[in-house]
């Protein structure tokens, strides 16, 4: 005769709670990543574009008004450009760990301050240029989506900052925009303020 064992109900709800809880264990790295690309790679410029706005406050700093817009589009190799322009920003530095749970087991990891190498390409010469980068404000991984600055020192000691407009697992843009004012200050007759702005979007892939 086989012996039949008799588990208590109050055990058998325990493990099949416990088995319940564990599908959905958080400390399961899997369970709340957010699968955000990283930017830390080798990317290369597909097309850019430029606009160029003047203008002059009626009442500064209120009533903007805007005389002249250009604006220039072009990709690598058109006439007046350069034939190639190439960003890696680099991997060696502090970073944000994010354990990536799509059909790849390998992890993504955000680097937040390293090197920039920008290598611009004329014809058969290459300008290369040796910066650092530090992407600010980033408390968590999901700030990399919230458009945030990077702000990029050169090697001459120069900084300026760059916006990231958007990221993918192959696709990157990055804007930037500078504003001045100036006036006609030899000109005791006019005291108009005058304004001047250049923005730039460039598009990368990999």
């Amino acid at each position: 005769m086989k012996n039949i064992l008799v588990l208590p109900l109050s055990l058998i709800t325990f493990v099949l709670i416990s088995l319940s809880y564990g599908c959905y264990d958080e400390e399961d790295p899997c369970q709340n990543s957010p699968n955000i690309p990283s930017i830390n790679h080798f990317w290369t410029l597909d097309e850019g574009r430029e606009i160029q706005q003047n203008g002059y406050y009626i009442n500064y700093p209120d009533g903007l008004v805007i005389t002249s817009v250009d604006t220039n589009s072009y990709v690598p190799g058109d006439q007046g450009w350069f034939d190639a322009l190439t960003y890696e920003f680099g991997s060696e530095g502090d970073t944000i760990f994010v354990e990536n749970c799509g059909t790849s087991d390998a992890p993504t990891y955000h680097v937040l301050a390293s090197y920039l190498e920008r290598i611009y390409t004329f014809g058969d010469s290459l300008d290369v240029r040796s910066d650092n980068f530090a992407i600010s404000n980033i408390a968590v991984v999901e700030d990399l989506l919230d458009e945030p600055e990077i702000q990029v020192t050169t090697g001459e000691g120069n900084s300026f900052p760059i916006i990231l407009t958007a990221l993918t697992s192959t696709n990157l843009t990055l804007t930037s925009y500078f504003q001045d004012t100036f006036s006609y200050s030899w000109d005791p007759l006019n005291d108009t303020i005058y304004w001047s702005s250049f923005e730039e979007e460039r598009r990368f892939t990999r």
